[in-house]
């Protein structure tokens, strides 16, 4: 480019010159006129630089690690928008961190990856049986119970992914763990009747609430509770319902009287089939057909 400068002029101030677009003088001040021409440095002008950046740990008093940084020449600030936290560790402060002499200084700590939450072990009524903590993903939302290990006498009942509330609790359902007990009906020593119960494995008595008698029978046993055998077993005596008949046991050929006992039938019978009266033993049954127990006493004969 041309320039009109005085006649005598022997140098050129640069701020008399404009750098071509893009670019900037090197030098200022007076440049020399040699042979009609001024020679002016230029170099391509600077819209960015380069900041470093300290990542330090101040629990642990160390730097992490030192980055470097492009940012525009003017820049006063880094946000941390633009910043990548080392590996297992995450930035303290969020939002704009000041460039002093080239360097921006952000603060990190180890990164939490983990939370701590409480497991509340409850039965089908909602009671607490037992409560115990539990470290977890920070960003499970739930838990599988296969991960946990019910209580002592216990077994998860509900089984899964179970959520975690709001307030880091997860509340698993469980239930006791039960045996079979049977319970043996007697009646003056002979084994009429039994069934099954199922209590808890615990469980050293079983309650007279919890059995029936058998049908047409009454529980003769009194107390409140049973105490379980090592068998897992418990008897109960009882006696048939009904009306009571005694028997008298003759001899068929003398009429002799061998012995008596009693029988229960039911209440509305009016008769029996010789059949079913036992005999005294030695004896065998003589009488045949029906026996009226209308007036609660029969006579059977029998014979040797």
């Amino acid at each position: 480019m041309e320039l009109t400068v005085d006649k005598d002029a022997t140098s050129v101030n640069t701020s008399k010159l404009t750098a071509p677009e893009g670019y900037e003088l090197v030098l200022a001040g007076d440049l020399a006129i040699n042979d009609g021409y001024v020679y002016a440095a230029v170099r391509k002008v600077a819209t960015t630089k380069t900041v470093k950046i300290n990542y330090y740990s101040e629990e642990e008093e160390k730097q992490i690690a030192e980055v470097e940084l492009t940012v525009d020449k003017d820049a006063t600030s880094v946000n941390t928008s633009k910043l990548t936290a080392p590996e297992g560790y995450e930035l303290v402060l969020a939002g704009d961190l000041a460039i002093n002499d080239g360097y921006v200084y952000a603060a990190v700590r180890k990164a939490v990856t983990t939370k701590g939450i409480t497991v509340v072990y409850q039965d089908r009524k909602g009671n607490v049986i037992k409560t115990a903590p539990m470290t977890v993903d920070k960003d499970a939302t739930y838990i599988n119970t296969g991960k946990l290990t019910a209580p002592d006498g216990y077994t998860i009942g509900i089984v899964g992914d179970i959520k975690i509330s709001q307030n880091n609790k997860v509340y698993i359902t469980v239930d006791q763990n039960k045996k079979s007990v049977t319970v043996i009906f007697k009646e003056s020593g002979k084994v009429v009747s039994s069934k099954k119960l199922s209590v808890v494995a615990t469980a050293k008595y079983v309650n007279m609430s919890r059995i029936t008698a058998p049908d047409r029978y009454q529980i003769v046993t009194t107390g409140s509770k049973l105490k379980i055998s090592k068998n897992n077993t418990v008897t109960v005596e009882v006696k048939k319902l009904g009306k009571t008949i005694k028997v008298i046991y003759r001899l068929a050929k003398t009429n002799k009287i061998v012995a008596t006992g009693e029988i229960v039938v039911d209440k509305k019978a009016t008769s029996i089939k010789a059949s079913e009266v036992p005999v005294p033993a030695g004896y065998k049954m003589v009488t045949t057909g029906s026996c009226s127990v209308k007036t609660k006493k029969i006579e059977i004969y029998v014979k040797k």
